[in-house]
């Protein structure tokens, strides 16, 4: 037992990893990063008339629940779990929700990059973390 520790103690060594290496962070240091709103926010295409208009989309986290807005008009709320950790990716089940989605559960991806400060949300890339005006 203790030369299987020892051999799986050296191999980690040997690769250069350590507990700050990203395959080490835990799924509650994930869950602490995404902490707080995320926007990502674009524009349209062009109309006939040349005018565009803009959109957003802004997920928050606090705790376990969660808030979905966005422009055009969307909004969902509810509550969250992680339910899957691998690396740099939480899948989170959100359940008790309410509206424009429905009430039934589904599961969502979240891609951390801590680096950039980005998150990839539901398949969208790009989420900027919105800082707090004072």
């Amino acid at each position: 037992m203790m030369r299987k520790l020892l051999v799986g103690l050296i191999s980690i060594a040997a690769l250069g990893l350590t507990p700050f290496s990203s395959g080490m962070i835990s799924a509650q240091d994930h869950e602490t990063f995404i902490q707080g709103k995320w926007r990502l926010e674009g524009e349209f295409p062009k109309d006939k008339s040349g005018r565009s208009r803009v959109w957003f989309l802004e997920w928050t986290f606090a705790d376990v629940t969660f808030l979905q807005i966005g422009y055009p008009p969307i909004k969902q709320e509810g509550k969250y779990r992680i339910i899957k950790h691998v690396e740099n990716t939480l899948t989170l089940e959100l359940y008790e929700q309410k509206g424009n989605f429905g009430t039934k559960d589904r599961q969502i991806e979240i891609v951390i990059d801590e680096k950039n400060k980005r998150l990839k949300i539901a398949q969208q890339d790009g989420f900027s973390r919105v800082e707090n005006k004072k």
